[in-house]
């Protein structure tokens, strides 16, 4: 079956649907600008313990920050993420599409928030195609900077090098999420009309890399493959989805009716892809645990832990799975691929019906 990217939808002419994304009137002088919009915060896929209300215990302790690592993994260093997202092209038309991109950046600007060790401006720019995903204050700074390509770029490495990953450390709860704006906005294209090579190893040049098909080497973001497929899930017929660390997530479509938005009942929910009268899986809290594995993050080993909290890396799908302080231990963990529980091979999540309950 027949599978498409942006890209490919792109090159066959296909008009570009953007699901309204507007949060906000935009200011005169920003109306001249292609910026679509901002995402809201997937607040139901933060746990009501928040992930960082015990930032300043032992537990996360502003001090983990400075911990030496001695074999970084890619979240370490990753302000640019490279996504290519194929969905098949049967079965998911641009405004399917555009509805799974949002949902899974979405989840990646949670995880971003708890990767306390990891450099300032973690994936503070998502690029998928036609849709580039930039942190709203970075979105900013760009956007109201006046000047040449330089000041523009010197206003948001500023900005970029004293972002706080962790958020609101005094009430746990996520600042910042991303500005939607068109591969072809002019803040964006001017990554691609100048030469970003003597920023070399920093973020510019891998911004320019994802963008513009530049080779640059080693400043190369890491892609993100995110594939919707029918068949078995790496194999076994019981996984309804499985990711791999460093490199791709695979999601099933057989017998499954993936549906929207976090927050509200499965039953009211409009199915995005999948078999219409297939069991309802909330999207999010799949492309949420995940991510998690794309990131690093192995399963949680304690399986009774299900009768108590709703944590997203359990094994088994649920559709509550929200990210605890649980997972913020994992991923700060995982950032040096010296951890010894890090995920070093492809991980499923289960059907419900699969195992002990």
């Amino acid at each position: 079956m027949g599978t498409k990217s942006h890209s490919a939808w792109r090159r066959a002419g296909l008009p570009a649907v953007i699901v309204p994304l507007l949060l906000f009137a935009p200011s005169s002088a920003v109306a001249s600008k292609l910026v679509q919009g901002v995402l809201p915060l997937l607040e139901a896929k933060w746990c009501p313990a928040s992930p960082l209300q015990e930032y300043k215990t032992v537990v996360l302790d502003p001090v983990w920050r400075n911990m030496s690592i001695t074999d970084p993994a890619p979240i370490f260093d990753l302000p640019v993420v490279s996504i290519d997202l194929v969905v098949p092209q049967t079965e998911c038309d641009e405004a399917c599409r555009t509805e799974i991109s949002r949902i899974l950046a979405q989840t990646l600007n949670l995880w971003r928030q708890i990767c306390l060790r990891c450099q300032s401006g973690t994936m503070a720019f998502l690029v998928d195609d036609d849709i580039v995903y930039v942190d709203t204050r970075i979105a900013k700074a760009l956007r109201e900077t006046d000047g040449a390509f330089f000041d523009k770029v010197l206003a948001a490495s500023k900005l970029l090098f004293n972002l706080a990953n962790a958020g609101d450390t005094g009430t746990g709860h996520v600042l910042a999420t991303y500005a939607v704006v068109p591969r072809e906005d002019p803040e964006i294209r001017q990554f691609c009309d100048n030469d970003t090579t003597p920023f070399n190893g920093m973020w510019p040049v891998k911004l320019s890399a994802a963008l513009c098909d530049k080779e640059h080497s080693a400043s190369t973001p890491p892609a993100m493959q995110v594939e919707f497929v029918r068949g078995a899930v790496c194999g076994n017929p019981d996984f309804i989805a499985c990711g791999t660390p460093d490199k791709a997530i695979a999601i099933g479509l057989d017998g499954i009716s993936y549906i929207g938005s976090a927050g509200t009942t499965v039953a009211q929910e409009r199915s995005i892809i999948g078999d219409a009268n297939g069991d309802r899986y909330s999207l999010a809290s799949v492309l949420l645990h995940e991510a998690g594995h794309f990131l690093g993050l192995p399963h949680l080993p304690h399986e009774d832990l299900r009768t108590n909290l709703s944590a997203a890396m359990l094994t088994q799908v649920n559709d509550d799975t929200c990210l605890s302080i649980t997972e913020t231990t994992m991923l700060n963990s995982a950032a040096d691929l010296g951890w010894l529980y890090r995920a070093d091979s492809c991980g499923g999540l289960a059907r419900p019906k699969w195992g002990a309950k």
